[in-house]
């Protein structure tokens, strides 16, 4: 028995114990608050893996669907992530995201202390849809740059991205290197910085293609967001919609009284 699995094994069957005396609580629920405990207390570090449910659910002596009850509780809370094939992690704490500062991924991950890193998934062109047509001002006819990418944070892949940009006003864009701040290219190659946004914001869930590609279940909760970017001119530079793990992200908004 690893020295983990020993240790979570112990606590939790002391707690089960306790609490059978006192009999106050579903065993599910005992079970969910011993795990918080072994994480607050760090004896479980964060982005540790668990060990796996079948090994918990022996040594600890609870059945399986109270042991899974517990998890998904956990899971929902904020403080577990499952992916697929792998198992179960402990999550990290939430990075903060400020939508109205515009501030980067790279950046505002690396300024909380975590490493960012960026991978393209695909990058092609594709028709204007009616949705883009609009955001755009673009004909139907006509033709976008979508780059798909997948973002991690101290290589945990948290967000897949889906960004749309117009070709006639950024040229072979796709030959650049777009593995790290895109923003950057935009202003360092075409001279075009975003200045503002229009940002939406609802939660989700991850399905088909973004969630194989963040390795977890389809359903797994997400936080959707979309922000259409413009330069000062007020044309818009790119389109970017976000599918972010809803463990890996929480939103720090400043809010400004305007009248009494």
């Amino acid at each position: 028995m690893s020295k983990l699995l020993n240790e979570i094994s112990r606590y939790v069957r002391q707690v089960l114990e306790d609490a059978e005396i006192s009999n106050k609580a579903p065993s599910y629920l005992i079970v969910r608050n011993a795990f918080a405990d072994l994480i607050a207390s760090e004896v479980i570090s964060r982005d540790e893996k668990l060990p796996s449910e079948r090994l918990l659910h022996e040594t600890i002596g609870v059945s399986r669907s109270t042991l899974r009850e517990a998890l998904a509780l956990l899971e929902a809370e904020g403080l577990l992530h499952r992916m697929d094939r792998r198992g179960w992690f402990v999550s990290a704490a939430r990075v903060e995201y400020e939508p109205a500062t515009l501030e980067g991924f790279h950046t505002f991950v690396g300024r909380q202390g975590h490493i960012p890193r960026t991978e393209v998934l695909d990058q092609q062109l594709v028709p204007v849809n009616e949705h883009t047509s609009q955001i755009f001002s673009a004909p139907r006819r006509g033709k976008l740059y979508l780059i798909k990418r997948r973002r991690y944070i101290d290589e945990r892949p948290v967000v897949v991205e889906h960004i749309y940009l117009d070709p006639r006003r950024f040229p072979k864009l796709l030959e650049h290197n777009l593995n790290g701040s895109l923003s950057a290219v935009l202003e360092k190659t075409y001279g075009v910085r975003t200045t503002n946004a229009d940002v939406t914001m609802y939660p989700s869930v991850l399905s088909g293609a973004v969630a194989t590609q963040l390795h977890v279940s389809p359903s797994t909760p997400s936080l959707y967001i979309s922000r259409v970017c413009r330069s000062k001119d007020q044309v818009v530079t790119e389109y970017n919609e976000n599918f972010w793990h809803y463990s890996a992200i929480k939103l720090k908004l400043a809010v400004v009284r305007t009248r009494d």
